[in-house]
């Protein structure tokens, strides 16, 4: 049997329980979080530009962490039974999870760990969404020949002349 206590502390969000590597790097990280925001292209999260735009939201991945130990209080038994995942029954737990990662964020902030791993989080469900990266601007240029070129065509331009023969063949199609 499953090891379920074991299992309800942060150390079952390391790739590697046994050796304790790979901290926040447990693949069911990403699987609760495809299935909640982004299970496609136009699911919430994709659409979101505040899950695009610096990465996951920390407290977004904190629901995603309580969303995993719900799942694993139903197994606790060693039988499945429902839980259900409410404000009331969970808000503690997401608040612990909230303050240790945000503690975890300003002991490690030399390093980057919260928002590398928003990142890549981000990364990952861009790819499993099929989102497409913002392809590079285009730097649009005039050069010289073109600048002479115009510079010809607009010489003497005068569109008195046309906004008369305009105004003429508007009247012709309205009669």
């Amino acid at each position: 049997m499953v090891d379920i206590l074991g299992l309800l502390t942060i150390h079952s969000f390391y790739q590697e329980r046994t050796t304790r590597t790979g901290l926040f790097q447990n693949p069911i990280i990403q699987v609760v979080l495809n299935a909640i925001w982004f299970k496609n292209k136009n699911d919430e999260g994709a659409m979101n530009p505040n899950f695009l735009k610096e990465g996951i939201p920390l407290p977004a991945i904190v629901l995603v962490f309580t969303v995993i130990e719900c799942c694993l209080d139903e197994w606790q038994t060693g039988q499945h039974v429902d839980m259900q995942f409410t404000a009331a029954s969970y808000k503690h737990k997401y608040e612990n999870y909230l303050k240790t990662l945000q503690d975890f964020d300003k002991q490690m902030k030399d390093i980057g760990i919260i928002p590398k791993l928003r990142q890549s989080l981000t990364k990952w469900a861009r790819k499993h969404t099929k989102i497409l990266d913002q392809p590079a601007v285009r730097i649009v240029q005039i050069d010289d020949i073109d600048i002479e070129s115009v510079k010809k065509d607009w010489e003497g331009f005068d569109d008195l002349d046309e906004e008369k023969e305009a105004d003429k063949n508007c009247s012709d199609v309205v009669k």
